[in-house]
């Protein structure tokens, strides 16, 4: 009997948070996992971590903004391993934007991390996963992409049309044999974040990353938590701007 060929998983924002946590999960299962980010120290340091415990890893830094270096970055693991089988789009971010700070500048820089950091590497991809009639992609959007939410204009609006996108390529590429899993978590709290303005229902890093691990693995087309905040969003996302916008301004007062 044939072995199986080992799952060759990419994920961008490896070298911390879910990212990073993500990757060890995988590694553990098997998987080999090519960790993609800009920080190189951070990202050596993981394959090694991983290594030690018998896991496969591999580091590729790259600006998930730059078209041309995500290009060759999924160009050098087909060429390396013939394949790609999961791209986990992790990679993203943003901070909370009053008003008299919110530029046109912020906005593009929040659309191009989170936005078309994700289209670069699925356009890179996409060509082999089609050849291959096989795979997953995993966008990992935001609770704060269901509905505006105070100082989260650029933020939000990104990981909304992140989520957006992720949907419609799930009803796209299904009938082609690839899977689309969209992630839309809560606030987690990671070492990265722990300093930053506390959030409702913020959920540790290892109880997130061990719920997203398993809807990869699962292949769910959809995942949200923690479960009660998202329950919560989605009402929200029912009630007229009448009463929404000063219930949501009052919220965040608190």
């Amino acid at each position: 009997m044939a072995v199986p060929a080992r799952i060759i998983t990419l994920i961008t924002g490896a070298s911390s948070g879910i990212g990073a946590a993500l990757a060890r999960r995988l590694a553990a299962r098997g998987e080999h996992v090519v960790l993609v980010a800009r920080r190189r120290a951070l990202l050596e340091q993981l394959v090694a971590e991983i290594a030690a415990t018998a896991g496969s890893a591999e580091a590729l830094p790259c600006d998930v903004t730059d078209r041309e270096a995500a290009r060759a970055c999924v160009a050098d693991v087909l060429r390396r391993h013939g394949r790609v089988d999961r791209l986990i789009l992790n990679a993203g971010g943003g901070g909370r934007t009053p008003p008299e700070h919110l530029t046109a500048a912020e906005m593009r820089a929040a659309f191009d991390l989170n936005v078309m950091g994700v289209a670069h590497f699925v356009e890179a991809a996409l060509p082999a996963l089609l050849q291959q009639g096989s795979g997953q992609i995993v966008a990992i959007g935001s609770i704060a992409g269901f509905r505006g939410l105070p100082h989260a204009a650029s933020y939000g609006a990104a990981k909304a049309a992140l989520m957006n996108y992720a949907e419609s390529l799930r009803v796209d590429l299904a009938p082609r044999g690839i899977s689309v899993t969209l992630a839309a978590p809560g606030f987690i709290v990671s070492r990265d974040t722990r300093k930053k303005r506390s959030k409702p229902m913020a959920m540790a890093l290892d109880p997130a990353a061990d719920r997203l691990a398993a809807a990869i693995v699962a292949r769910q087309s959809y995942v949200s938590f923690p479960t009660l905040l998202a329950w919560i969003a989605r009402l929200l996302r029912l009630l007229p701007a009448a009463f929404y916008d000063p219930l949501i301004r009052a919220l965040d007062r608190r």
